[in-house]
Formats: structure tokens, sequence, C-alpha cells
């Protein structure tokens, strides 16, 4: 039992360390594994630096975009209710339409940050092994 926890914790702090290097750039994941004096292949820098800056910045749905639709299609829903049958039939139709574009929207952020951040992670482990202190 000791050992399944023991187990338990190393995969633990591993996440949490992958996760870490997830919000860092190249230069900062270094610098925290190896300290200021390391010297590095100017090409695998290079490679970790381009994966970095074409991270996801922001997801197309958020919680707060998901938020905002779901009001706007209880509003269309409200206004179609309101209204004579005719605009009942496009309103709701509208929202409906929102609604189910949305996991389509999540889905798409899903594999972009996956993608994203496995080819970080690949860039990263290269870069740290082409490091070496005492630079030059």
């Amino acid at each position: 039992m000791d050992l399944r926890h023991m187990w338990k914790r190393r995969f633990e702090k591993k996440k949490e360390l992958c996760e870490l290097y997830l919000k860092m750039p190249p230069e900062a994941v270094l610098t925290r594994k190896m300290g200021t004096n390391f010297a590095v292949d100017g090409g695998e820098l290079a490679r970790a630096q381009w994966f970095w800056e074409r991270r996801p910045k922001r997801f197309v749905l958020s919680t707060e975009r998901a938020l905002v639709i779901l009001i706007l299609c209880a509003a269309f829903w409200g206004i179609a209710m309101c209204l004579s049958w005719q605009e009942t039939i496009v309103l709701p139709g509208i929202a409906c339409t929102l609604v189910a574009v949305m996991p389509a929207w999540a889905y798409l952020d899903a594999v972009r940050f996956a993608r994203w951040s496995s080819d970080y992670s690949r860039a990263i482990f290269r870069l740290l092994q082409t490091a070496h202190s005492g630079g030059e």
C-alpha cells in the first residue's frame, strides 16, 4: 500500500510539473530547470520558442461565451413566445443552431490545445536534452 502511494505522488508531481511547463516560455523552463548558467542548441531553442508563440491564447468557446449564448437563446425563446407564429419558427431555430454548434466549438478548442501542448511538450523535452550547465 505504501508503494502505491509513492507511485501516485510521483505521477501527481510529474503531472503538475508538465502543467507548469505548459504555462512557461522556453527560457523560463530552462532557467527553472538548470539555473541561470546553461548552454543550449540554438535551433532547439528557436523551435520551442516558435511553438510557444503559437500557443492558443483564447479558446473559441469559453465559459463566459457559452453562458452568453445560453442567455441569448433564452431571450430568443422569450421573444418568440411574445410574437406571432411566423417569427416563432425563426428565433428558436437560431437559438437551437447556436446550442447545437457549442459542442463542436468545445471539441475544436480541446483538439487545438491538445495538439499544441503535445508539440510544445516535445519541443521542451528536446530542448532539455540538448541543454547543459556551464554556458559558453
